[in-house]
Formats: structure tokens, C-alpha cells, sequence
């Protein structure tokens, strides 16, 4: 969203147009002091569980707005050795148990560094099921670079589909 506080009114307008069970956000630029920010997120029936962007680098930091009436059973950071960010949430939604994990890799980060991460994070949850993955990789798929194509192998061998076929 490249800054929740500066597009805090086309978001807030778009989460009251569709009433998402749960919206994922990469590069919120939210820090702790943004409670002005939160309350506004939060003031229609949501919960928005955040992490900024741990460096002093500006940017970064990941967040997932849920409706209230949604059973959140646990969240935790996932630590990136590649200086991506890593959110799992898991939580309940018609009787049925779903995780999400939300990534968000800086386009400066290393490619190599980062798939590395990325099947960490997949070996160390594949027992879950209804598992969600949504972020920003900065890996594009529609192009042909080595590491691009690294990467689309390996979520096939995962099974993971990328549900997104046009640039964001």
C-alpha cells in the first residue's frame, strides 16, 4: 500500500466497499506512534495485527486487517535470515481453521538469500492446511530472469499456485 497513513482514505473506503473477512497490506510504513492511523483502521468492526519494518530503513512492515467477529488464534513473527518480512496469523472463519502468512520481500533483497528463506518458512508449516500465502515478493512472474524462474519452480514443486496473473 506504499503507506497506510498517507492512503488511509482510499483504504478505508475500499475495506468499506468489500468487507473483506481479512485484508492483507505489504509497505504499510506504519510504526508504533501510528495511532491515529489504527484507530481509523480499526473504528468499523476491524483488528489490525502489524509488524513495522524492525530497521531504521524507511518503508516496509506488514499488516492483516480482520472483521472483529473473526477468532484469531495466533500470530507470530517469522524470522527472515534475508531481511524479508514474515507475519503468520491463524484464526477461524465458518468452523473451519485457516493460517495465513503474509512476506513481503524488499526489492533490494537477494533473491538467492530469500527462496532459501521462503522454503524454510513452507518445510517448517507444510503440516497445515487451509494455508494461505499472500505478500509482495518483488519476483516477477511474467519474466524470465534465472532467479525469477528458480522461483516458479519451486512453487510448483510446493504445489503452490500463484493466483495473480497480471502486474501489481
Amino acid at each position: 500500500c506504499r503507506s497506510l497513513s498517507k492512503n488511509i482514505d482510499v483504504i478505508y473506503q475500499y475495506i468499506l466497499d468489500y468487507n473483506h473477512i481479512f485484508t492483507a497490506m505489504t509497505e504499510t510504513w506504519l510504526n508504533p506512534l501510528d495511532k491515529m492511523t489504527i484507530t481509523m483502521l480499526e473504528s468499523n468492526g476491524h483488528t489490525l495485527i502489524h509488524r513495522p519494518r524492525q530497521n531504521s530503513k524507511r518503508g516496509g512492515g506488514i499488516g492483516i486487517l480482520f472483521r472483529k467477529n473473526i477468532k484469531i488464534h495466533s500470530t507470530k513473527e517469522i524470522i527472515c535470515t534475508s531481511n524479508c518480512e514474515a507475519l503468520l496469523t491463524s484464526f477461524t472463519y465458518n468452523n473451519t481453521h485457516i493460517t495465513i502468512i503474509i512476506i513481503y520481500r524488499p526489492p533490494d533483497n537477494n533473491y538467492t538469500d530469500f527462496i532459501l528463506d521462503f522454503t524454510d518458512i513452507m518445510h517448517n508449516n507444510s503440516n497445515l492446511k487451509n494455508l494461505i500465502i499472500v505478500g509482495d515478493f518483488n519476483i516477477h512472474f511474467d519474466s524470465d530472469y534465472s532467479y525469477h524462474n528458480k522461483f516458479k519452480r519451486l512453487c510448483t514443486e510446493l504445489n503452490i499456485l500463484q493466483h495473480i496473473d497480471f502486474p501489481t
